[in-house]
């Protein structure tokens, strides 16, 4: 439905921007521990926010979200290692 998009757009913007922020105002010893922890609780946020709103099973929601997430952000990481 168009609410349950609206909810996971909204969702989204905000579970993106939370690593974002986390980035410019850690120290870059601790950063990438930081944006780790930061990302899963924010991939836990939008996943209760988007099951809430889209009325989802919220488990199904949340291991979909979470392996997803981690998965992207793991190969995003280990590509950026390796190029830069």
């Amino acid at each position: 439905t168009i609410v349950a998009g609206v909810g996971a757009a909204v969702a989204a913007a905000l579970g993106a921007a939370v690593p974002l922020v986390i980035t410019v105002i850690t120290p870059v010893r601790i950063e990438t521990r930081v944006i780790f922890t930061a990302v899963v609780v924010s991939l836990i946020f939008t996943s209760i926010l988007g099951s809430t709103t889209g009325q989802t099973d919220l488990r199904r929601t949340l291991a979909r979200n979470l392996v997803i997430g981690i998965g992207t952000m793991s190969v995003s990481y280990l590509i950026g290692r390796a190029v830069f």
